[in-house]
């Protein structure tokens, strides 16, 4: 139960700080533009309220980027470790050449040489 909990709260903790923040940019942006009466001032501070909210974003896309990259490598260290669940590995029996030939373009192939559809 404990451990829902803290899943729970480590799941939403980082989008809701990502919303929490943006709003109160947001909502800074409408005061400031209240109280400012000089233009470079509110710049200035949009500025800083802009580049605050654009880290936050960024650094998220870039932690995604990174766990997908991750989660791509250990499905492809999967695949190569072991075959899928349920596949059944064809082994050729003694009496059967698997050797490799060169094609030849020259006429048909003998019957043993084919391959069938």
């Amino acid at each position: 139960m404990l451990d829902a909990i803290k899943s729970a709260v480590g799941d939403l903790a980082r989008p809701l700080a990502i919303i929490s923040t943006s709003f109160a940019a947001s909502w800074a942006t409408v005061v400031v533009a209240d109280k400012v009466t000089d233009g470079n001032d509110g710049a200035i501070f949009m500025g800083a309220v802009f580049a605050g909210v654009g880290a936050l974003y960024i650094g998220k896309a870039f932690e995604l980027t990174r766990i997908a990259g991750h989660k791509a490598e250990v499905q492809k260290a999967q695949a190569t470790a072991a075959p899928p669940p349920g596949a059944t590995t064809i082994t050729a029996g003694p009496d059967v050449d698997v050797s490799v030939r060169e094609a030849s373009t020259e006429g048909e192939l003998p019957a043993s040489q084919r391959v069938r559809p």
